[in-house]
C-alpha cells in the first residue's frame, strides 16, 4: 500500500509587502536606529474653503540632544529643545523657559512623534501601499511605494469619516521601516456627510541621516528684557 503525504507549502508574502506592514507598526525606537537626522512634515487641511496648515519638525541626535517644533499657520506654537540633557521650552521659538526635568520631554516625544498617523487619521484605514521600486536614500537601501485607496474599505460607523480618494507616494527605509519621504493627497467626507467634503495634503521629508546635525541653544530666556534695537547715529 502506498501512502501519499500531502505537503502544505506556506507562502511567505513578498519582502516589500512585509516592509509596507512594518511601516505602519514602527515605534520611536525604530526612529532612533536611523541615527542623527532631521524631519520636516507639513499638513494642509481644507474644509469648505477654510485652510489650516500645521507643521512638525524634529532634529534628532539622541535622548540628550533633540528638538521638536510644532507650528500652525506658519507660527511656532511649541519648541522643545534638549541640549546636553538640559531642557528648554518655548511657545514662540524665541523666548525660552529652562525646565528642571528633561524626562518629561523625552516621554512626550516618544508618545507624540507619529504626525503621519495623526494628520492622516480620517483616511488612514483606507490607505494602501503598493511596491513601486527599490531605491537608495542618503546611502540607505529603501523601497518606494505608491499610495492608493482600498476599494473595499468600509467605514467603522454611520458617523465615521468616509475617504473618497487617496494618492501619492512613500519611501520606506528597509532597515528600520521608518518613513523617509512621501507625499499624500486625500479627500474624504467628514462624518460621512457628502455635503461636508475635506481634503488633506501632506509632505514628509527626512534628511541628514547619520550626519552632523545640531540643536541651536536658546539665546533669550523668560524674565530677561528683550534687547531694543538701537537707532543709527546721524
Amino acid at each position: 500500500m502506498i501512502f501519499l503525504l500531502a505537503c502544505t507549502t506556506v507562502t511567505e508574502p513578498p519582502e516589500e509587502e512585509k516592509l509596507a506592514e512594518v511601516s505602519h507598526q514602527v515605534n520611536f525606537e525604530s526612529i532612533t536606529r536611523l541615527g542623527p537626522h532631521t524631519l520636516e512634515l507639513t499638513a494642509r487641511h481644507d474644509r469648505g474653503g477654510l485652510e489650516r496648515v500645521e507643521g512638525f519638525s524634529m532634529v534628532w541626535i539622541g535622548w540628550d540632544d533633540f528638538q521638536v517644533v510644532r507650528s500652525r499657520e506658519g507660527r511656532i506654537t511649541q519648541d522643545h529643545r534638549v541640549i546636553s540633557g538640559s531642557a528648554y521650552t518655548s511657545n514662540d521659538g524665541q523666548v525660552f523657559h529652562p525646565q528642571d526635568d528633561a524626562e518629561l520631554y523625552r516621554a512626550d516625544l516618544a508618545t507624540t512623534w507619529n504626525e503621519w498617523d495623526r494628520q492622516l487619521e480620517p483616511v488612514l484605514g483606507a490607505l494602501v501601499l503598493t511596491a513601486d521600486q527599490e531605491t537608495v536614500v542618503e546611502g540607505r537601501p529603501s523601497q518606494r511605494f505608491i499610495i492608493s485607496m482600498d476599494p473595499e474599505f468600509e467605514p467603522a460607523g454611520r458617523r465615521a469619516h468616509v475617504p473618497t480618494s487617496l494618492s501619492g507616494h512613500l519611501t520606506v527605509d528597509e532597515g528600520t521601516g521608518v518613513r523617509l519621504n512621501g507625499e499624500v493627497q486625500a479627500t474624504y467626507n467628514k462624518n460621512g456627510d457628502v455635503d461636508d467634503p475635506a481634503t488633506i495634503t501632506l509632505d514628509l521629508l527626512r534628511g541628514g541621516i547619520g550626519q552632523d546635525v545640531s540643536v541651536d541653544p536658546p539665546t533669550e530666556f523668560a524674565g530677561r528684557k528683550r534687547k531694543k534695537k538701537g537707532k543709527k547715529a546721524n
